[in-house]
């Protein structure tokens, strides 16, 4: 294990050191040292920019643009909206045919003219955004996609383009409302969270579906986060309501169910 592991384990009581002299951690106590270490220093490494450079930016230096180069398509976001996106003081609408929303350049975005901006789970949903039963306190919001493991939709950048706009705009976390779902919303930096109403729950917990649950049963390290978060009195109380609700019921409700089964939302502070 390295000296700096080994400072970290020990100055931060951070994992734990196995017989190999390994240091292994969990999800939960990674995002428990990012947050320590933000309040020392003011800054979360978790968020940190990349230091790698772009092809183009390393075609001026090197003969290889690929080596040690980011991605293509790492500065580029997928975002979607309810009508017309308005970035950069312009107003462009889209085509009247479901999609996926545009690719566009993160680092060429100046200003964004949408109230909000929700960051969402799932592909899915971005193509099926007019179906979504939004609360009244959602008003035209940019929709970005967070990303998977795919390259081309890297969950960095869009997290990254997400938080960057915290100051000025109120940032909204989207994703299945499962435990999985709510360790996302909390990391996400958002300020809020949309989640079925507290008077649609039981309907949508109780729903007779032709297969059997199985989410609920996959996610016992996010379920044992969560209730390590709820120990430490670091979960929201509304999270800690609606995560108890899965409990209950032992069932979860994906975004597509949401949108499937028109599935009221609501927005929930974090």
């Amino acid at each position: 294990m390295s000296t700096l592991g080994r400072f970290i384990a020990r100055e931060f009581d951070f994992g734990q050191v196995d017989h190999h002299q390994c240091l292994r951690f969990s999800g939960l106590e990674l995002i428990t040292l990012s947050r320590d270490i933000a309040q020392l220093t003011g800054n979360n490494p978790a968020w940190d920019d990349y230091i790698k450079l772009s092809r183009p930016e390393r075609a001026k230096s090197h003969n290889s643009t690929k080596l040690q180069a980011l991605p293509v398509s790492e500065d580029f976001v997928l975002v979607n909206c309810l009508d017309s996106l308005k970035i950069n003081q312009q107003v462009s609408r889209l085509p009247p045919l479901s999609a996926l929303g545009v690719y566009l350049n993160a680092s060429e975005f100046e200003s964004i003219e949408h109230q909000q901006i929700i960051l969402v789970e799932n592909l899915a949903v971005m193509a099926s955004l007019a179906l979504l039963k939004l609360p009244d306190a959602i008003d035209d919001p940019l929709f970005v996609y967070r990303g998977d493991v795919k390259p081309e939709q890297n969950i960095t950048s869009a997290y990254q383009f997400f938080r960057s706009w915290s100051l000025s705009h109120q940032l909204v976390c989207f994703s299945d409302f499962d435990p999985a779902g709510l360790l996302i919303a909390i990391s996400s930096g958002a300020s809020g969270c949309l989640v079925p109403t507290t008077f649609s729950r039981h309907d949508v917990l109780t729903t007779e579906l032709k297969d059997s649950e199985q989410n609920w049963w996959q996610q016992n390290h996010q379920k044992t986060a969560l209730d390590s978060l709820i120990k430490q009195n670091s979960l929201p109380l509304e999270l800690m309501i609606a995560f108890q609700q899965m409990s209950d019921y032992r069932r979860t409700w994906q975004q597509e169910h949401m949108i499937s089964h028109q599935t009221p939302l609501q927005l929930i502070a974090l």
